[in-house]
């Protein structure tokens, strides 16, 4: 089987159509009675367009690709009580290129899955931001929730390798990651600037594709080589700048550096 993206695109005038083709993760056969992991990077999408009114909305959905693979599923009963869970499938599953609409309600079926989502921003705003989304046209990135929702370093931390530091990156947006990253003794509010204000351990360039996982050399300063010297692990800021002029974005984590 596969986890497949659905799309729902409707509006607050027309009503909707379900479902489109967004996107499918590798095949995968689950084990009986217990619980199946599937890690996977598939790109998500809920939106209002408030300019259009256009409404867009994904759902994780299973397709069963074999006859005879268990599905994870749990039986309730009582399907024409609506306030119970519910369930619709196709038959045969939507195939990539496909809009359908024949949508069959299987109810009193619950399916038992559940996603791990990380939030990611996406180019430019509105229907732009929709198209973004799918297809990562050009933009920048934007707050949410009253911060930065695109990290860019990833779980590990930075390894000396000589004169350098190697850092993981991640680019949790739809354009690529591309910028400054300055490794300092305190947070950059501006930009990631080697500053007399700040001690500098670290700078240097980053480039990371859309949604990908990678990895940059930064150079070590004479600060940052004596840091790690004396210590064998050290908490510092990194300071990173994306893009310029107004689509300019700022992001400010602790990481950790060892030799």
């Amino acid at each position: 089987m596969r986890i497949t993206v659905a799309c729902q695109l409707g509006s607050k005038t027309v009503g909707f159509t379900c479902c489109h083709f967004a996107g499918q993760s590798q095949v995968f056969t689950p084990g009986r009675n217990g619980i199946t992991t599937v890690n996977v990077r598939l790109p998500l999408v809920s939106e209002v367009d408030g300019v259009n009114g256009l409404i867009t909305q994904d759902y994780l959905a299973i397709s069963v690709l074999a006859p005879g693979v268990p599905i994870p599923a749990n039986e309730i009963g009582n399907p024409g009580n609506l306030s119970n869970p519910g369930a619709g499938g196709f038959f045969p599953h939507i195939r990539p290129g496909e809009s359908r609409v024949d949508l069959s309600g299987l109810g009193g079926l619950q399916l038992l899955i559940r996603a791990e989502v990380t939030p990611i921003c996406v180019g430019g705003a509105g229907a732009a931001g929709t198209a973004a989304g799918r297809a990562g046209t050009a933009g920048h990135a934007v707050t949410a929730a009253g911060g930065r929702c695109a990290p860019l370093f990833g779980t590990g931390s930075g390894n000396r390798r000589g004169g350098s530091v190697r850092i993981p990156l991640v680019c949790n947006v739809t354009i690529t990651c591309s910028g400054r990253l300055v490794l300092q003794d305190r947070r950059s509010p501006n930009a990631a600037i080697v500053s007399a204000k700040r001690r500098t351990y670290a700078a240097g360039k980053f480039k990371v594709g859309a949604g990908q996982k990678g990895s940059a050399k930064f150079k070590l300063t004479r600060p940052g080589k004596a840091l790690l010297r004396r210590q064998r692990r050290a908490t510092v800021w990194a300071n990173a700048t994306f893009g310029k002029g107004s689509g300019k974005v700022v992001t400010s984590q602790k990481l950790k550096i060892r030799r």
